[in-house]
């Protein structure tokens, strides 16, 4: 086999290795950046395998695994780490057992994307990447029991939905208008300039942006419905 072929499932081993450094840190501010980098190689494996024709069946089951270690369990581990570091009361003991679904519900989205065909180009439901990212910077924003547990239930919820969400698969949409991708890197490129110039937190940065990307989706979900 030609090397070319196997660079998509390096670029995915290596989402794998930061979801599992992500794990074994204790800083949260230092998994939260392996988890960035796991977001980062898990798009590099997509767009390198669709680039080179090198897409297989056991890519895309390998490549779903990664994810499931590093959206689906890591950042359930973070949340779990950080609420189990507070005074114990049953508030804190459920919300501490309720990050447990979050591998689950990124389990289903996961399973449920492998066997969905509509959804080579953009995504139906939250993608598992988003929603761990986002519980991850909640994570590591300490937000308190209660709070964590809405946030991982409406991730849950927003992952096996059926709401479109794009994607940034197809490159052309970066080439002419104001489409949503374009809007999102902009946003994107805001979020860096605000956070190397102020004191905002890393971790508060991503919520703003994943927020900003469930925000968008929905709005243009609801207008679609009334056209």
């Amino acid at each position: 086999m030609k090397l070319r072929r196997h660079i998509p499932n390096i670029f995915t081993c290596c989402n794998l290795m930061c979801g599992l450094l992500a794990v074994t840190v204790s800083a949260m501010n230092l998994a939260l950046v392996f988890l960035l980098g796991a977001f980062v190689f898990d798009f590099l494996d997509g767009f390198s395998a669709r680039k080179m024709k090198a897409e297989s069946a056991v890519g895309k089951d390998l490549d779903s695994l990664a994810d499931l270690v590093s959206f689906g369990v890591a950042p359930a581990v973070m949340a779990f780490k950080m609420l189990s570091s507070f005074a114990a009361g049953w508030l804190s003991v459920v919300a501490s057992a309720g990050m447990l679904l979050l591998p689950v519900f990124t389990a289903l989205r996961l399973a449920r994307f492998n066997n969905d065909s509509r959804q080579k180009v953009n995504f139906i439901g939250l993608p598992a990447s988003a929603s761990g990212l986002l519980i991850a910077s909640l994570a590591s924003e300490s937000l308190q029991s209660f709070g964590m547990l809405v946030a991982v239930l409406v991730c849950g919820f927003l992952m096996l939905s059926s709401i479109p969400f794009f994607s940034f698969k197809d490159i052309s949409k970066f080439q002419s208008g104001w489409t949503r991708q374009r809007v999102m890197l902009v946003v994107i490129l805001i979020a860096i300039i605000i956070y190397l110039l102020t004191d905002i937190s890393f971790s508060l940065c991503i919520v703003c942006v994943v927020l900003f990307y469930v925000l968008m989706n929905i709005f243009y979900s609801v207008k679609y419905l009334f056209k």
